[in-house]
């Protein structure tokens, strides 16, 4: 592979760590204003044997505030706080994914040479 088809990888990976950062900011601000963003409504099933089974969608805010910080008891701004941390290191690293995409892609015409002065 060339380096214009791996910025192009690196170029998309980098954009999709970005939506996926724009996802979980979504799911924390749900979880700071105390609305559910993404819900699914419960709903019974009947199952091959014939009970009813329940299906029960969390939504994002609670999955990202339950999988930042876990079991361990923290008071709820240092949950925010770690939670916007997070997201911040996660947004920077995608950008620089992408930027290093962009660069590969730009390098393949010129062969990694500097153009010449007249």
């Amino acid at each position: 592979m060339d380096s214009k088809n791996i910025g192009i990888v690196f170029f998309i990976v980098g954009i999709v760590l970005l939506f996926f950062t724009f996802y979980l900011a979504y799911g924390l601000y749900g979880y700071l204003t105390g609305s559910q963003p993404i819900v699914a409504a419960s709903s019974t099933a009947p199952s091959a044997v014939g009970a009813n089974n329940t299906i029960t969608v969390s939504g994002v805010a609670q999955a990202v505030a339950s999988s930042i910080i876990g079991a361990i008891p923290i008071n709820r701004y240092a949950s925010i706080f770690l939670g916007i941390l997070v997201l911040y290191v996660l947004a920077n690293v995608s950008y620089k994914i992408a930027k290093l995409g962009v660069e590969m892609m730009r390098s393949s015409g010129n062969n990694g040479e500097k153009p010449k002065s007249k």
